[in-house]
C-alpha cells in the first residue's frame, strides 16, 4: 500500500515498469483482491480501468483471468474500463475487453465508449467499437457530433463508415 492507501496489484496495474505484469500474477497468485475499490475514495477504480488506461493486453488479460469484473461501474459517472481504453485509444485492450464481453454501449454521463474514443480522435478504437456493433447514435450528442467539433477528421470518416454499414446509409 502506498502513501494513498493504493494496494499493490492498483499500482502494479498503473506502472510502466518491463515486469509490472508479472508482479500482477504474483499478486494475484497471492490471492490479492482484482475488484479492490477504496472505502473512502470512491473516485478510485479499480486495477482493471488503470490496466486499460495503460493498454496492456496482458495485465487486462490476466486481469480478467482472474474474474475482475469487466462491466463494473468505476468512477463517479459510471465509466467502465472499456470507456477508459476508448478514452486513452488502446485499441487492443479495448478488444480484449470486448472479447470478455465488456457492455460496448454502457453509458457514463451520457457517453458511451464509442462517443469517447469519438471526442478523442481515437480511430482504432473506434474501428473496434463499431466492429463489435457498438452504436454509432445512442447518445447525444452523438460520437459524429463529437468528433466533429473536436475537428478529428479521420474519426468522422470512420463514423460515416460505419453509419453506412450499420444503417446503409450516412448523416
Amino acid at each position: 500500500v502506498d502513501s494513498a492507501k493504493r494496494p499493490p496489484l492498483m499500482l502494479a496495474a498503473m506502472s510502466d515498469a518491463d515486469n509490472s505484469v508479472d508482479v500482477m500474477r504474483s499478486l494475484i497468485a497471492a490471492k490479492a483482491h482484482v475488484d479492490f475499490k477504496h472505502p473512502n475514495r470512491e473516485e478510485w477504480p479499480t486495477a482493471l480501468f488503470y490496466a486499460a488506461a495503460n493498454g496492456s493486453k496482458d495485465k487486462v488479460k490476466a486481469l480478467i483471468a482472474a474474474k475482475a469484473t469487466v462491466n463494473e461501474p468505476e468512477t463517479s459517472i459510471q465509466e467502465s474500463a472499456l470507456h477508459c481504453a476508448a478514452r486513452y485509444g488502446n485499441a487492443i485492450a479495448a478488444k480484449v475487453l470486448i472479447n470478455a464481453k465488456a457492455n460496448i454501449n454502457h453509458e457514463a454521463g451520457f457517453q458511451t465508449p464509442l462517443a469517447y474514443a469519438a471526442m478523442k480522435g481515437r480511430v482504432e478504437v473506434i474501428r473496434v467499437l463499431v466492429e463489435a456493433n457498438a452504436s454509432v447514435d445512442q447518445c447525444m450528442p452523438t460520437p459524429l457530433m463529437r468528433a466533429a467539433i473536436a475537428g478529428h477528421h479521420n474519426a468522422i470518416r470512420a463514423l460515416l463508415e460505419a453509419m453506412l454499414k450499420q444503417y446503409g446509409r450516412g448523416i
